[in-house]
């Protein structure tokens, strides 16, 4: 699992070039972090089989008793030269083994005519939430289709979740 970081984070009025703190806007903040990927990928030409799980972070915020959490996903997909790709991405949150989609689908489409390589990223605000230890997950949905050739990859996917006592 990646680094978890701890801090009181106090906001700044900054009004006509003056910061002053304001009284009672203290939020304590936490930070998790994980990095993974996925493939190559397999020809489809339709759909996956199943999901394919990207990357997964978790964050014990139990002691912030309401919390909303920020998470920001980045990746680097690779296409080879002729590949199609229709990339569905979906969020899952877990609690205690339980697991809910959380958020929209998220997609990338690319079709490579010469080796490709783009940066893709999407973020999502779970909010108002019980405070409690929380696994995000980053999948491919079912939906995603490669075609044409093999060997597209999903790299340095990095799933970030910033939480925030409401």
């Amino acid at each position: 699992m990646g680094n978890v970081f701890s801090d009181n984070v106090n906001f700044v009025n900054r009004n006509a070039g003056n910061p002053q703190q304001q009284q009672g806007s203290s939020r304590e903040i936490l930070l998790a972090s994980n990095t993974g990927g996925a493939g190559p990928l397999p020809i489809t030409d339709c759909a996956l089989n199943a999901p394919v799980s990207v990357v997964s972070t978790s964050i014990d915020t139990s002691r912030l008793r309401r919390v909303t959490n920020f998470l920001l996903f980045t990746a680097q997909i690779s296409l080879p030269a002729g590949a199609v790709a229709a990339l569905s991405f979906e969020i899952l949150r877990s609690v205690d083994g339980s697991g809910v989609k959380v958020g929209s689908t998220y997609t990338f489409e690319a079709t490579a005519a010469a080796a490709l390589s783009q940066s893709f990223s999407f973020q999502f605000a779970d909010e108002d939430l019980e405070g409690d230890n929380y696994t995000y997950s980053v999948q491919l949905s079912p939906n995603s289709s490669v075609s044409g050739t093999a060997g597209t990859t999903i790299n340095n996917a990095t799933l970030t979740v910033i939480a925030v006592r409401s």
